[in-house]
C-alpha cells in the first residue's frame, strides 16, 4: 500500500502486566481516504530510524490484520 504520512504523534510508553512497550499511531492518507497505522514496540523507532516527517510518502507492506477499521502490523 502506498499512502502519505499525514501525522506522526509522539511514541508513547505503556506498561501491560508488567511489561514495558511502546505504541505510535500514524496517520495515513491514500486515494481511497485515511487510516490510523499502529507501530508496536521495536517498530516505534521505524519513524526516527527512517526519518519520517509529515508529508513523506511511504509504501507499507505486510499488514496482518484490520480491526476496527484500524489496522495493525
Amino acid at each position: 500500500m502506498a499512502a502519505r504520512v499525514i501525522r506522526i504523534p509522539r511514541v508513547r510508553s505503556f506498561d501491560r502486566d508488567g511489561r514495558d512497550g511502546k505504541v505510535a499511531s500514524l496517520e495515513l492518507q491514500d486515494e481511497s481516504g485515511s487510516m490510523q497505522f499502529t507501530l508496536w514496540n521495536k517498530d516505534t523507532a521505524l519513524i526516527e530510524d527512517l526519518e519520517l516527517k509529515e508529508g513523506d510518502a511511504i509504501k507499507v507492506r505486510g499488514l496482518k490484520a484490520e480491526f476496527a477499521m484500524e489496522k495493525y502490523l
